[in-house]
């Protein structure tokens, strides 16, 4: 009988193990959700160019923007070329440079890519929410979740709009809390592959969005918690609490060894590049806060602890961290409740702050009512999710900006807290509401999948006849930023110094010009020093500041009233389409007391 010829392994062709891959555990769902962000996003950056510019609405963008060209033009880590600065978050530049290689064929190329890149990131977030939640709830509520941020008006204008550096964050964080699950799912805390993945991931988020580092220390000490658990039973009882301390030593080192290498060379290049451990933009924030009332916001009143329990409970939209998740009852109040309570004089006489605790009360004491009665169902599921430490960074994140007098919190500031809704709400409805009725209905994969794909059409349609773009009716040259770019080139000399406050887009878009920010956002740690110290005049007479543009209300500030004997002039630019004025001034260093 002749030997039989060994079988060889089966050749699978990419394609065939793709295919496989994306129908394990239902990943074609979470491939779905990035192709519609991809979609969205390409149409975006082929839209014209006025509706292109309309999408990048935030200023502060432009400093990254700026600063990448002036980089890769050999000027160094500089806005303004007066100095280096450091105003910006490390991991977001680092992707703009390579972005803005492209910038030699015109302004609007990179921003267009810049586009299609945050559609990735954006989608892949989707994704990995999606990744994680399906490892604890059922698969039609997962996906809620995924689509619900990928495919939801309000995540997508906060987190993606704009070029600001969130939708990387967003994507770190929505990372990092896949890696805890998992490691939480399989009860394996210590195992080298999830420490490995824990440190990276939290690594990955400090340098996403240097605030991130409160959402690592919730996971870590979450982590923490159970490692020390872990630890115990492998050791003998007489020498448990040296041998658990040196156990825990090193499984905490392969944790923070990624960290402690990355953000220590950031910090490194701050201090030895820049001259300050601290972002500028950070350390001038916080001066504000020291002023008083001023036009970027008034701080709390109180010590640090009540100052941060203050601006947690803050529901001013787009203000306080916790705002969103406040929404629905603000709109009850300030549409129902406030206008009938204004008509009691007790009312009237109250303080802002007393009449918002009256009008939040109910709101607060009916949402303590219903977690308090569906507790039993709801916070097993919460525990196995690991919401608990995501909960604990983002106060700690909240709190953190109040309690130091943090003055001109964005609103991007706060895509932890708003994805920490999504997420909480979805494992809320899902043990409250969602299992109960699958399991009335049944589970059977045709049903699931019929629930899974209406879940995708109720998030996908109105999302898109919301944001899918329309043509502008505009020519690019009259949006705001080039009309107000060409205008300040007409009223200056080639190579003015030209100050201006939110000094962003006029940095990318003007040409000739020497523009700098009076504001210290992206400045030089000598001039936030300067500012502090009311030496702004004397520090712009030695660099020789030609113009000013700043309006009546930020000229008269505390902060800038000190340029007001120096300036003289009559010129004002007028933006018809956006109603938007500002006036000209020629910087004159013999006014100047």
């Amino acid at each position: 009988m002749a030997p039989q010829t060994p079988m060889r392994p089966e050749k699978r062709s990419v394609r065939h193990v793709l295919i496989l891959w994306l129908r394990r555990d239902g990943q074609y769902w979470g491939a779905i959700l990035l192709f519609l962000s991809l979609a969205l996003h390409l149409a975006w950056a082929l839209a014209d160019g006025y509706r292109l510019l309309t999408w990048f609405h935030i200023d502060d963008a432009f400093y990254y923007f700026a600063i990448a060209r002036n980089v890769l033009q050999g000027h160094g880590v500089t806005f303004d070329h007066l100095g280096p600065t450091n105003g910006f978050q490390p991991l977001w530049m680092l992707l703009c440079l390579a972005v803005f290689t492209l910038e030699p064929l015109g302004p609007l190329v990179p921003l267009r890519v810049l586009v299609v890149l945050v559609g990735l990131f954006h989608g892949l977030t989707g994704w990995v929410l999606y990744r994680a939640a399906r490892k604890v709830l059922s698969s039609p509520v997962a996906l809620a979740l995924g689509a619900s941020w990928t495919l939801g008006y309000a995540a997508w204008s906060t987190v993606a709009v704009g070029g600001m550096e969130t939708s990387l964050a967003a994507l770190a964080l929505a990372g990092l809390w896949w890696v805890a699950v998992t490691m939480h799912r399989e009860g394996a805390y210590t195992h080298p592959r999830h420490l490995r993945r824990l440190g990276w991931a939290m690594a990955f988020l400090v340098l996403a969005r240097l605030d991130g580092v409160f959402y690592a220390l919730g996971f870590g000490l979450w982590w923490l918690v159970h490692a020390w658990r872990e630890a115990g039973p492998t050791l003998s009882p007489a020498s448990w609490p040296r041998e658990r301390l040196a156990l825990l030593s090193r499984w905490l080192a392969r944790v923070l060894a990624p960290g402690l290498v990355l953000v220590g060379l950031y910090l490194a290049w701050n201090v030895f590049y820049v001259g300050s451990l601290m972002p500028v933009s950070a350390r001038v924030k916080k001066w504000w806060g020291t002023m008083g009332a001023s036009p970027y916001g008034s701080p709390w009143g109180g010590p640090p602890l009540l100052r941060a329990l203050k601006g947690l409970v803050d529901p001013r939209p787009k203000v306080g961290p916790w705002a969103y998740a406040m929404h629905p009852w603000t709109r009850l109040y300030e549409t129902v409740l406030a206008p009938r309570l204004q008509g009691y004089g007790w009312f009237q006489e109250m303080g802002r702050s007393a009449r918002l605790a009256v009008g939040y009360a109910p709101f607060f004491l009916l949402l303590v009512g219903v977690l308090w009665a569906t507790r039993k169902r709801w916070w097993p599921s919460v525990r196995a999710g690991v919401l608990v430490p995501w909960w604990l960074g983002a106060l700690l994140q909240g709190g953190y900006y109040d309690a130091v007098n943090h003055l001109a919190q964005r609103f991007w500031y706060w895509y932890g807290q708003m994805m920490w809704t999504h997420a909480f709400l979805a494992f809320w409805a899902d043990a409250v509401l969602v299992r109960p009725l699958l399991s009335a209905f049944g589970t059977a994969r045709n049903r699931r999948w019929l629930w899974e794909g209406l879940v995708l059409l109720l998030f996908a349609v109105p999302f898109f006849g919301k944001a899918w773009p329309t043509p502008a009716p505009y020519p690019v040259e009259r949006h705001m930023y080039l009309e107000y770019a060409r205008w300040i080139e007409t009223h200056t000399e080639p190579g003015a110094m030209v100050g201006l406050t939110g000094a962003g887009a006029m940095g990318y878009f003007v040409r000739g010009r020497h523009i700098v920010g009076l504001d210290g956002l992206v400045g030089t740690p000598q001039y936030v020093e300067a500012l502090k110290q009311g030496r702004m005049v004397d520090y712009w007479k030695a660099h020789g500041l030609d113009y000013v543009l700043i309006n009546k209300g930020m000229r008269l500030s505390p902060i800038y009233r000190v340029l007001e004997p120096c300036l003289q002039g009559d010129e004002w630019f007028h933006h018809d389409l956006e109603g938007w004025s500002i006036k000209l001034w020629r910087f004159v260093p013999e006014r100047c007391p």
